[in-house]
């Protein structure tokens, strides 16, 4: 256990006033980690870096969009729950924000912020009343998806990620979050893009097979810009120690688009039937494990809604729906399954999964596509309908509006985000839906994401046993 910890750098506020550092007990964690302590006023001030347990000094709080926020100055008492991060800059990066904390500490904090965001429903009759925690069992080396930033400093270009709350760059010579296929190929992904590259992002993924790279750059000023010959070179290049095959490079700057190689990746978390296509900048879950806990809290949380009701819904919407992730767990449920999807990108994708799901023998109507924004198209309702939301941050407001009155039989949601989830699950419950089981899912340890899945009927559907 550490009994030290770096205090992050201080901000300036121009509230903040000279006083004697203060002496706190830090007694919470909030929702995005950082450590929670009460002033002698009472009032409540958030800490970076601070764990609940530690007794520490802190700098003169200052508020910020009407929250109160101090730093350490010294770490008097260690909590038992602090624990050495394994990355040198995890006192500065805001890629992660709990590498602090022990695991198990991090997973009570998840498990709370979950049921904080459920209480809105009440529990239908006979529901487990448990709340599963899923995923979690790889903390390091998990992160297969990532987006970071360059910059060029001193004359010289960086790689990394913004420190926390700030526009800073914190330089990575290798990241401990990265799947070693990804993590390996920072070094030279560096040196290769350091001639023509100002700044920009540096977008990666890994999937079956190999890795995608992606550069969304601005230029060097008089410098020569990458052909494709050069793209091709470092294609051909043999992998680092510990680096998976390249299979497709892009870069992207005003005025130039190039490509070679593949432009999408497999993700077989689960096998060749459930093949998900990913892009170099496309969504994915940045874990496999989080990815298939998800999948197995969503799968049961359908097979409960049919075994209460005694038989497979008629039509499962699979509204959000991405590349189709979810997708094929929605035809063990339904007869006809109708994906709603907003991003181009993601449906052009989603079709050669669904080509796959329906050349393994389902009939072609069983599956439909739809490109649209689930919270504004006019969406089937009633006793014989299934909702599956898989939203992003925002939530699903407009969904949960029309389920309101539309009515589905069943809903399965996903949420990233306990805040809006809470928001939309008041809805949900004023309309008279009810709980019938609920997990969270710990699919990116170190940091305050997680994700919940609740599944929950109408307390007067005829399969509810109230």
């Amino acid at each position: 256990m550490s009994s030290q910890v770096r205090a992050p750098r201080a901000q300036p506020t121009g509230s903040a006033t000279r006083q004697s550092p203060l002496e706190v007990e830090v007694v919470d964690l909030a929702g995005l980690g950082d450590g929670v302590a009460r002033l002698p006023s009472g009032e409540a001030v958030l800490i970076p870096l601070a764990v609940p347990g530690d007794r520490v000094q802190i700098s003169a709080p200052s508020r910020r969009q009407g929250v109160l926020r101090a730093q350490i100055v010294k770490l008097l008492t260690a909590s038992p729950d602090r624990v050495s991060p394994p990355c040198p800059v995890a006192d500065r990066c805001g890629g992660c924000g709990l590498q602090h904390v022990m695991p198990a500490r991090q997973r009570r904090f998840r498990a709370g912020l979950a049921e904080r965001a459920l209480q809105p429903l009440t529990l239908a009759a006979d529901a487990d009343a448990a709340l599963a925690g899923l995923g979690g069992g790889a903390p390091l080396a998990w992160r297969r998806r990532a987006r970071l930033h360059l910059r060029r400093q001193g004359g010289q270009l960086r790689v990394g990620l913004m420190a926390a709350r700030s526009a800073e760059l914190v330089a990575l010579e290798r990241c401990p979050q990265l799947v070693a296929g990804l993590d390996a190929w920072l070094p030279r992904l560096r040196a290769f893009a350091a001639p023509f590259v100002e700044e920009g992002e540096l977008l990666m993924t890994l999937g079956d097979g190999g890795a995608l790279l992606a550069l969304h750059v601005r230029l060097r000023s008089g410098a020569p810009a990458p052909s494709v010959a050069a793209l091709e070179g470092f294609l051909a290049e043999t992998p680092p120690d510990g680096g998976a095959p390249i299979v497709g490079l892009q870069v992207q700057a005003p005025g130039l688009a190039l490509s070679v190689g593949a432009v999408r990746v497999a993700l077989k978390d689960e096998g060749d039937a459930t093949t998900e296509w990913a892009a170099a900048g496309g969504f994915c879950q940045a874990s496999v494990e989080g990815n298939i806990a998800i999948r197995a809290a969503v799968r049961a949380g359908l097979r409960e809604l049919v075994r209460r009701r005694g038989r497979p819904f008629a039509l499962g919407l699979d509204l959000f729906s991405g590349s189709g992730n979810l997708t094929p767990l929605l035809l063990d449920v339904a007869g006809r399954v109708r994906s709603v999807e907003l991003d181009i990108a993601a449906v052009e994708r989603a079709e050669a999964l669904h080509g796959a799901v329906l050349g393994a023998g389902r009939d072609a109507g069983q599956l439909e596509l739809t490109q649209g924004d689930a919270e504004s198209l006019p969406l089937p309702g009633g006793g014989d309908t299934l909702w599956l939301l898989d939203p992003g941050r925002q939530g699903a407001k407009g969904v949960c509006e029309q389920a309101a009155w539309r009515q589905p039989a069943g809903l399965v949601y996903v949420s990233c985000a306990p805040n809006t989830l809470r928001r939309d699950l008041q809805t949900l419950a004023a309309a008279g839906y009810r709980r019938v089981s609920a997990s969270w899912v710990d699919t990116m340890p170190h940091t305050h994401h997680f994700e919940v899945v609740v599944a929950m009927i109408r307390a007067d559907a005829a399969f509810d046993r109230s």
